[in-house]
């Protein structure tokens, strides 16, 4: 399926009362796919909002592509190495998305989608905001 794709560990993560046929179709079927990795996407924003003391990460595409296609560990480790670094309010912070072949694709193409695009509002309470690198 390549990138967008959801393996079917992650698909049962969302979808866990799911039989085997159940999550194949899902994964395939474009609407459900999109709103899975919707989910997924959310869960990474949140996650290293409470990881990193305060980076909110929901508005960055790129970011978020990141940590969908490489996972949770890099996520954590990111969040972890940031948390040590103490957050003011107004801070920007730089994240590298360099090193991942499609958060670099969303990078240079995320023009094209931009009639699609919304901005969440980022939880109260956030202070440090992202660029992406």
């Amino acid at each position: 399926m390549g990138w967008a794709s959801i393996h079917t560990a992650a698909a049962q993560e969302v979808l866990p009362t799911a039989s085997s046929y159940e999550l194949q179709c899902a994964r395939m079927e474009a609407a459900s796919a999109i709103s899975m990795i919707g989910v997924i996407m959310g869960d990474c924003a949140r996650d290293y909002l409470d990881l990193s003391g305060g980076i909110w990460i929901g508005d960055q595409p790129a970011v978020l592509a990141l940590f969908f296609n490489t996972g949770r560990n890099l996520l954590t480790q990111s969040a972890a190495r940031r948390r040590l670094n103490a957050c003011s309010p107004g801070m920007t912070v730089t994240l590298d998305i360099s090193q991942n072949p499609m958060a670099r694709w969303v990078s240079a193409n995320l023009s094209r989608f931009a009639e699609f695009r919304t901005n969440p509002a980022p939880p109260s309470g956030t202070y440090a905001q992202v660029i992406v690198e």
